[in-house]
């Protein structure tokens, strides 16, 4: 005996199969698109910078770290802290007016925590002895990834008068902060994101209240690390694209 056939069962119309298609088409692009970003997910690439003039930054590890030592106004590759290599990134500074320059060795301050001690490359760095309206200095990242957001750290001294508060940076180039403050032996933060031709430039300076009296503000060292978006954000972006196209459906 012949089992029995069904010959109806419910379809679909041709239309509505043709959505159901697009849309497991489209969810599927957003699912390798959002594993991707995941398996692309990486710590950020951190460089240091001593700007040395009185004392060079060797060309080894200093307590775990690699340093990269810039004292010229030629563009100079920024090393990874970790292992040395080139991060691509580059680097130029440049001074504007007068009583500004590389030097200003002999500082007051040990330095902050490693390794922005003096044991490392606190000794010297770009001084400003003047207003940023006589003189400052520009500092230009480049080779940066086109509008992608770095952290900054600065270390900052200089000796007995210096007011806290004392320094400026300003970004000139790219997102990030103006007129910000930088306190005397002490660490400060910011971030700048570069424009679309991953540059990313601020300027350094003694601050309006500032006259020359042979002391001046030092930019000693820095540390620049690329922000590499956390793996939930990618998660909750792939998700809401997702919900989006199930509403859109």
């Amino acid at each position: 005996m012949r089992p029995h056939r069904f010959t109806n069962w419910p379809t679909l119309p041709k239309q509505q199969i043709t959505k159901t298609k697009k849309y497991k088409m489209k969810t599927k692009y957003i699912t390798i698109i959002a594993l991707s970003a995941l398996m692309g997910t990486s710590h950020g690439v951190t460089s240091l910078v001593d700007f040395a003039s009185a004392t060079a930054t060797p060309g080894t590890a200093q307590g775990g770290n690699f340093w990269t030592g810039v004292d010229t106004n030629s563009s100079t590759n920024l090393l990874s802290t970790t292992d040395g290599s080139d991060t691509g990134w580059d680097i130029s500074v440049s001074f504007t007016g007068g009583q500004v320059g590389y030097g200003g060795n002999g500082i007051n301050g040990n330095g902050d925590v490693a390794p922005f001690d003096q044991g490392f490359a606190i000794i010297d760095g770009i001084f400003s002895s003047s207003p940023a309206v006589t003189g400052f200095a520009t500092l230009n990242l480049s080779s940066l990834s086109a509008n992608a957001t770095y952290d900054f750290v600065v270390y900052t001294d200089r000796a007995t008068s210096w007011s806290s508060g004392d320094g400026v940076i300003d970004t000139t180039v790219g997102v990030g902060p103006t007129a910000l403050a930088t306190a005397k032996d002490t660490l400060t933060s910011f971030s700048i994101t570069a424009d679309g031709s991953g540059v990313a430039t601020f300027t350094f300076a003694e601050g309006p209240t500032g006259a020359f009296s042979g002391d001046g503000v030092v930019l000693n060292a820095m540390s620049v690390t690329e922000a590499i978006p956390e793996p939930t954000a990618v998660l909750l972006c792939a998700f809401g694209a997702g919900f989006f196209l199930r509403r859109k459906r």
